[in-house]
């Protein structure tokens, strides 16, 4: 980090000078900053939770089901694959088909 040149340790010192100078503004009182916190938090958890009707409920239904189904049969795909493999490597299937 380069040092500071004289006209930044210069502008430092007055800016320090004129904050000690300002008189202070009153501070908030614990109580006022803990409700100002919490009020905007309970409006944004209450907005977050969706109001879903019946048919976006069943339509969500479907489509986790949906889902579950394609993972399995994807997964069986998979595994079949994996056994086609190691059969077809295995030198008594090989002499069976004659590769």
């Amino acid at each position: 980090m380069p040092k500071k040149s004289r006209k930044l340790k210069i502008r430092a010192s007055l800016h320090k000078a004129t904050i000690l100078t300002q008189p202070t503004q009153p501070t908030q009182s614990a109580e006022t900053r803990e409700v100002k916190k919490i009020e905007p938090l309970q409006k944004a958890k209450a907005s977050s939770l969706p109001n879903l009707s019946e048919e976006e409920k069943q339509t969500t239904s479907y489509f986790r089901t949906d889902l579950r189904k394609s993972i399995i049969f994807i997964a069986g795909i998979i595994t079949l694959e994996i056994i086609l493999y190691f059969v077809t490597m295995s030198t008594n299937f090989r002499s069976i088909l004659k590769f």
